[in-house]
């Protein structure tokens, strides 16, 4: 059986870390014996991976540095699965260091696989590589980024969506009238949103007679989630994340985003898990929505995101189905499915 190491750290408050990492697991899981790098992850951030009985889990990153260049070289052809998500790539900053670069190396040399896929560009298209990252891609057996504009900053591999579209969504859906709310879940570390921008949320609630609720995916959002509540006139709800792991907040999301007829958030991830459960992703930005466009545009979810100069055209317009959009979401999967078809080839030679 073939082993695949694969690191899966991410930030402890943020649900779509777990998330996303959680698709990118349930991909690949099938394909062999998964050695799964929780480093300094608490209990309950890797309750949202949904890890198996049958993956290996490492807090240690020695220990699991140690398995991988066993693996190698006994001569087993181990997979080596880079993190995915968002990271750096300029010089000083990238994402690859010399102890990365050296087990990719070992791993090559001994007839295995290395692997980077789902990866976006922190900095985006203006981006470049430093010249260590630039070899390191051009060794690797597969490369994707979960973004056009990240893989036009480096110009090695191609493009599909982000691992959180892997995983399944809503079966049946409901009725407009089953969802009477509007979710709203914005960031705490950028300014309160300004007159225009709660006009806009007011405003495209009144129009589809939905209650606003304030929803949070990142426990430092609670804060922001209640001032932001008490500024909208339409009134609203407030569910913040309290002391739950990260798999229970999953599942409270999963249903109140059910019975949401659309969502406005800043967070990428709260606009994609929603997207799974039939609601219509507003991206409505109190700065610039370019992160948002460039990350959903491969699911072709993008049409719905603003940035803050123009976040009262969001007002007028036109939501789809929840049926849309969630065969847009399951075609995203598709394209997934299909990265994870490459890596079945990749690990059987």
């Amino acid at each position: 059986m073939t082993s695949l190491f694969i690191t899966v750290t991410g930030q402890e408050d943020n649900l779509g870390d777990s998330l996303l990492r959680r698709g990118y697991l349930q991909s690949v899981r099938s394909l062999g014996e998964l050695h799964v790098l929780t480093g300094y992850n608490s209990p309950g951030y890797v309750t949202g991976l949904g890890l198996s009985d049958v993956d290996i889990a490492y807090a240690d990153r020695g220990a699991w540095e140690r398995r991988l260049v066993r693996e190698a070289l006994l001569g087993r052809r181990p997979v080596l699965l880079l993190n995915a998500g968002e990271a750096r790539i300029s010089d000083g900053h990238e994402y690859v260091g010399g102890r990365l670069d050296l087990l990719a190396k070992l791993v090559s040399a001994r007839g295995g696989r290395v692997v980077q896929t789902g990866l976006g560009v922190r900095e985006g298209i203006k981006a470049r590589p430093s010249a260590r990252l630039q070899k390191f891609l051009e060794r690797a057996d597969l490369v994707t980024w979960r973004d056009p504009e990240s893989h036009a900053a480096v110009g090695i591999g191609s493009v599909a969506p982000d691992w959180a579209f892997a995983l399944e969504v809503l079966e049946a859906d409901a009725e407009p009238e089953a969802r009477p709310y509007l979710a709203v879940s914005m960031r705490g570390d950028r300014p309160v949103p300004d007159a225009a921008w709660l006009a806009a949320v007011d405003g495209l609630a009144r129009k589809h007679a939905l209650t606003p609720l304030l929803v949070t995916q990142v426990q430092r959002d609670n804060e922001r989630a209640h001032e932001i509540a008490s500024l909208l006139e339409s009134g609203a709800e407030v569910r913040a994340w309290n002391d739950t792991s990260h798999a229970t907040r999953l599942e409270e999301l999963e249903d109140v985003y059910a019975s949401c007829r659309a969502i406005v958030s800043d967070r990428l991830h709260a606009l994609v898990l929603a997207a799974s459960r039939g609601a219509v992703p507003v991206g409505l930005s109190t700065g610039s929505a370019e992160k948002l466009k460039r990350t959903l545009s491969p699911a072709h979810l993008d049409d719905w995101c603003f940035d803050a100069g123009a976040v009262s055209t969001a007002v007028h317009i036109v939501l789809p189905s929840s049926t849309e959009i969630l065969e847009r979401h399951r075609l995203a999967g598709a394209e997934l499915r299909r990265v994870t078809s490459a890596l079945e080839k990749l690990a059987a030679v």
